[in-house]
C-alpha cells in the first residue's frame, strides 16, 4: 500500500510537472520515506 500512496502523491504533486528531474531526485524520495515513516 505505502507504494500506491507515494505514486498518488507524486501524481498530484505540481513538481513533477514543472521540474521531472527535480521532482525525481528531491520530492519522490522524501515523500516515500515520509510514507514509510507514516505506516510504521
Amino acid at each position: 500500500m505505502p507504494g500506491v500512496m507515494v505514486l498518488k502523491q507524486a501524481g498530484d504533486h505540481p513538481a513533477l510537472v514543472s521540474d521531472p528531474e527535480r521532482a525525481k531526485q528531491g520530492f519522490l524520495p522524501a515523500s516515500t520515506f515520509k510514507v514509510l515513516n507514516a505506516c510504521v
